[in-house]
């Protein structure tokens, strides 16, 4: 405007001007009068349009965050239907309906636990582990693999039955993924992050019940998932949290956890120890402690069968 034009005048030429943005008529009447061209009608755009073109921004962006969030998952065969159920999982937060997120966030996890337990490689070479020596306590204490995964006493020996029959629970199942695939077997101390993550995603699975199911709940149950509930802000991101580091353990060890099967002679066996040669190459190993029984009565000389896993030998298949 011009710098010597009367304040009245400018606020007046101002609101003309917000009210051609405002008012499609008004706009073009004004263009008539005046003599202008209209190179094109304004567009007004109601709530009900303006909020469809933000849902449909919004979508956008949750696609392209779930095409990010799995863009290097190593199991391609079930990646597509893991960012459907990441999409709808968003959707779900973003419209605050906490059941129906933790039944999309759980489905995820179970679409990759069901896949992994599908690969009858993977099911063996973990029978293969249950008596490995996990860890020793403070005490000196033996504590195996089977009792990080089921516990002791009355709970491991119903745990080891489920595994001998191959009638897992989906909880064992979960806790198999998180400890093989994330190697806290091969740790040697005590699994705390293991243990850690298994208790918030079995968190997730007892809020996907209530959905899924309608299971009954128990008062302890109850108390628990309302909690869930009351404090829904944070167990989102408690959630989602726990959904991060689940997918970055398979992400990272699923091409890790590769057994091999070799054959190796025993060339120096005692008591307390034997070293074996594996066949085709000049390296030689100690058996470990844990295995030692599974040789006994063996000589020098004689073959047996063992699984390696990263060159590390967990079991000893066969022998001879």
């Amino acid at each position: 405007m011009h710098a010597d034009m009367d304040e009245n005048k400018k606020a007046a030429i101002e609101k003309i001007y917000q009210l051609t943005k405002q008012d499609a008529e008004f706009n073009e009447e004004l263009r008539k009068k005046l003599e202008i061209a209209s190179s094109a009608s304004p567009v007004i755009i109601d709530d009900e349009r303006l909020s469809q073109i933000y849902e449909y921004c919004i979508e956008k962006i949750i696609s392209e965050q779930a095409e990010n969030f799995y863009k290097n998952f190593p199991i391609k065969e079930i990646v597509n239907q893991l960012k459907d159920d990441f999409r709808r999982m968003e959707e779900f937060r973003r419209k605050n309906r906490f059941d129906d997120y933790s039944l999309a966030l759980y489905q995820q996890i179970e679409c990759i636990v069901n896949y992994i337990f599908s690969q009858e490689s993977f099911v063996k070479t973990i029978n293969y582990l249950w008596n490995n020596i996990s860890y020793r306590t403070q005490k000196g204490e033996q504590r195996t693999i089977s009792n990080d995964i089921f516990g002791s006493g009355e709970y491991l020996e119903r745990g080891l039955e489920r595994a001998k029959n191959n009638q897992f629970s989906a909880n064992d199942k979960l806790k198999c993924v998180i400890y093989f695939i994330g190697g806290f077997w091969a740790a040697n101390k005590y699994p705390a992050d293991y243990i850690k993550l298994s208790d918030e995603v079995y968190d997730i699975y007892l809020c996907r019940n209530t959905n899924h199911r309608g299971s009954t709940q128990n008062d302890n149950l109850k108390k628990k998932l309302d909690a869930f509930s009351d404090l829904f802000s944070f167990s989102y991101f408690r959630f989602n949290a726990a959904l991060v580091e689940f997918v970055r353990i398979v992400q990272d060890g699923w091409n890790k956890f590769a057994p091999q099967k070799c054959d190796a002679e025993i060339f120096s066996i005692f008591s307390s120890a034997c070293f074996v040669r594996i066949e085709g190459s000049d390296q030689n190993e100690q058996i470990p402690e844990p295995l030692m029984k599974n040789i006994k009565g063996l000589k020098n000389g004689d073959k047996i069968s063992l699984l390696l896993i990263n060159d590390e030998i967990v079991g000893i298949i066969n022998s001879q």
